[in-house]
């Protein structure tokens, strides 16, 4: 069997149609696995897909959902899995994705693995959801890096990559930080105009 990155230039080559469901780009990925659904669903919102980051967000945070009660299925949310883009979207993805495996495979190892086991599922659940929120709301260039933190997490998981998941950690916290500072910004400028109006 080829590596996971040749597979993925091969399932991107293969995709038929004008719309590919993503259902159909899990599917190409792989074998489901809460991991491998981690490092899809990252890679597609990291891309600038219209309309997907809320549908896409939304689903992952069901997924944390299943993660949280240890229910072992995979499947994604049947409104998620039906979602549909364009041929060439899923070519982009499923390329963006050989090249993280590309990657992973050159620079991860089994490292930290007191890290990968002692996680906790619900500990990643819970970080997952966190992550599907961030990426379902409607901020400025605020998907990048919690859809970073998934893909880091997912990939840590599945090569048992302690790095991974740090850098994972580091992502997430940079993806909470970016609209807490948007925020602040927001409140620190905006009240200081308001006041300035007020004045006028």
């Amino acid at each position: 069997m080829p590596p996971m990155p040749q597979r993925l230039r091969d399932a991107a080559a293969g995709l038929g149609g004008k719309r590919v469901t993503l259902q159909g780009l899990a599917d190409a990925h792989g074998p489901s696995t809460h991991e491998t659904l981690l490092v899809l669903l990252g890679a597609l919102c990291i891309l600038p897909v219209p309309g997907v980051g809320t549908v896409v967000g939304l689903g992952i945070v069901a997924l944390s959902v299943v993660m949280w009660r240890g229910d072992p299925g995979v499947a994604l949310p049947i409104r998620m899995a039906r979602a549909d883009v364009s041929r060439e979207m899923g070519q982009r993805v499923l390329r963006l994705l050989a090249r993280f495996h590309a990657v992973a495979a050159r620079a991860s190892r089994p490292r930290l693995q007191c890290l990968v086991f002692g996680s906790g599922g619900r500990t990643t659940a819970a970080l997952a959801g966190l992550m599907g929120v961030l990426i379902a709301l409607p901020i400025p260039f605020g998907n990048f890096f919690p859809s970073l933190a998934l893909i880091c997490i997912g990939l840590g998981l599945l090569r048992e990559d302690g790095v991974a998941l740090l850098l994972g950690a580091g992502s997430a916290l940079l993806g909470v930080l970016w609209p807490a500072a948007l925020a602040w910004a927001l409140w620190h400028f905006g009240a200081d105009w308001l006041v300035q109006t007020i004045r006028v």
